[in-house]
Order: C-alpha cells, then sequence, then structure tokens
C-alpha cells in the first residue's frame, strides 16, 4: 500500500506560512505539492536577495493576538510578537502521530460517533487516549495504514501521517527509504531520506527545467516564469518565480516593494495587507 509522508515541500510551505515567506514571493517550486512559483522583478535571471525589511505584526498585550473577531487561540504576546506555547516533549510515536488536533477519548464510542478508535497514545494504560479515524476496508483517505494499541490494549488498524518520538522528545517525520514511502508524484532521495519531487534535471518536465537543490524543479531563467501568478521574474538561486513589479506585491501581507523577486517594506507605509490578529499593528522590520 503506498504511504503519504510529509514531505520538504509541505514542511517548507508550513514555516513559509508562519514566516510571511509566502507574501514575500517564494511559493515552493514544481507541481502538486511544492508547485513552485514565488514573487520575482527585473529583466532577466536574477540571484534573489530578500528585502532588508519585512512588514510584522506587533501586539501590545495578550488581547491582541486574538484571531476572528475574539477567538482565543491560545496565543501571548511575547516580545511584542503572537507566540504560542512550545509542544510538550513527547514519550511515544502514537502521541506524535495523533498531533495537537486529535479529540481526547476514554473509549472507541467516544471518537466521530462511533466510527474512530481510541488509541492510548501515551501507552500508560491509564484510559487517556486520542481519537484516530480507522480505514474504510483497509483503506486510508488520508495518511497511511498504521497499527497502534487502542484503548484497551489490542492492537487495531488505523490512518495517520505516521510521526515517531526523537530522542530529544521531539516529533518527527521518519526518513523515507524507497518511493513507496513518499506521496504520489514525489519520489524517496535517500541520501537524506526526504520525499522530493525531483533529483534531476530529467525529472522536470512541466515547464519548469532545473532540478533545485531543495529536490522541486524550478526555473532556469524569466521565460520560465511567463504566464506565473506569482510573476515572472526567476529567482535562479532557488529556481522560485518571483515579483516582477511593486504591483505584484500590493496589498500583501509582506509588504509592498519588490526587491529582487521578493516582496518586503521600506517603512510601514509599505504594510498594507490585512493583519492576521485582532489587535496587532504592522511594523516594517
Amino acid at each position: 500500500m503506498k504511504k503519504t509522508r510529509i514531505n520538504l515541500f509541505v514542511m517548507m510551505a508550513a514555516i513559509g506560512l508562519a514566516l510571511g515567506v509566502g507574501a514575500m514571493g517564494y511559493e515552493g517550486g514544481g507541481e502538486g505539492e511544492g508547485e513552485g512559483e514565488g514573487e520575482g522583478e527585473g529583466e532577466g535571471e536574477g540571484e534573489g536577495e530578500p528585502p532588508p525589511q519585512i512588514c510584522q505584526e506587533e501586539c501590545v498585550d495578550n488581547a491582541d493576538c486574538t484571531v476572528a473577531g475574539g477567538t482565543d487561540a491560545g496565543l501571548t504576546c511575547v516580545e511584542g510578537r503572537c507566540q504560542g506555547e512550545p509542544p510538550p516533549a513527547c514519550t511515544t510515536d502514537e502521541l506524535c502521530t495523533a498531533g495537537g488536533f486529535a479529540t481526547d477519548c476514554a473509549a472507541n464510542a467516544d471518537c466521530f460517533g462511533g466510527t474512530g478508535i481510541c488509541i492510548d497514545v501515551d501507552g500508560d494504560g491509564t484510559g487517556d487516549g486520542k481519537c484516530f479515524f480507522a480505514p474504510a476496508a483497509g483503506e486510508c483517505a488520508f495518511g497511511s495504514l498504521l497499527t497502534y494499541d487502542d484503548i484497551n490494549g489490542t492492537p487495531a488498524e488505523v490512518c495517520g501521517i505516521e510521526q515517531v518520538c526523537g530522542k530529544d522528545g521531539t516529533c518527527q517525520i521518519p526518513p523515507c527509504t524507497e518511493d513507496a514511502d513518499c506521496s504520489d508524484g514525489f519520489q524517496c532521495r535517500v541520501a537524506d531520506g526526504q520525499c522530493v519531487q525531483c533529483l534531476s534535471d530529467d525529472d522536470c518536465t512541466d515547464g519548469l527545467s532545473v532540478c533545485s537543490d531543495f529536490g522541486f524543479c524550478g526555473c532556469a531563467d524569466d521565460t520560465e516564469c511567463a504566464g506565473s501568478p506569482s510573476g515572472e521574474f526567476c529567482i535562479v538561486d532557488t529556481g522560485a518565480c518571483g515579483c516582477a513589479a511593486d504591483a505584484d506585491c500590493t496589498d500583501g501581507p509582506a509588504g509592498d516593494i519588490c526587491t529582487e523577486g521578493f516582496c518586503g517594506c521600506n517603512a510601514v507605509g509599505d504594510c498594507n495587507g490585512t493583519t492576521a490578529f485582532d489587535g496587532t499593528s504592522f511594523v516594517c522590520e
């Protein structure tokens, strides 16, 4: 059965969202997951250097960090930035795979109207579990088929995106060892255990011709960025397409100024996007 692993590009996308990089014009490269385009500027090829400053949201107190008109997202204002608490150290692989979003349970009946499986994620047999989706006829709608002990200590098949608890107490993606460990359209780069889109330029056949060091197909020059919604400037160092002019950055969260393919700011007046938090204001730093 094909396993589904979180791959390098998903991780990059998550980091990009957290830092506002997507608005700076760097959106991965390639097709499917990690499809790669970003924003960029200029004539001919460029070695994209991010602008020295980007728009960031500044808070004064915890009340500034609510979202959607007052919803408490569990964030606090720390040194002017809305931040969440670091996750506690993991103790089992099951706890990592469950992640921070799984529903608490004490019995299988507590999970999705009795259709899910309550897994003993901490392995202590105390009856504190997390809900996992059960496979349908042995197939998973997402993730891969995993076997964990349920809340009663009975081995049960469940669906999830596998993670393991590292020696340092952090949850980690297990490295791939073969292409079957990766999502459709990706292959295993065995040297570092990453699921990537390409291993060589020969794997890039859909308008983007260069296999980057990151393992995604990127641009070789501006012509390969023609028609890109993210901009028509090729940032050669990364293989991403980026902003071609300030107009490509208007009202974006990183700023209204385009510099060598990246959106950013020179002053707070260049920050005209929409804040993600209810009470924060933009600063250009």
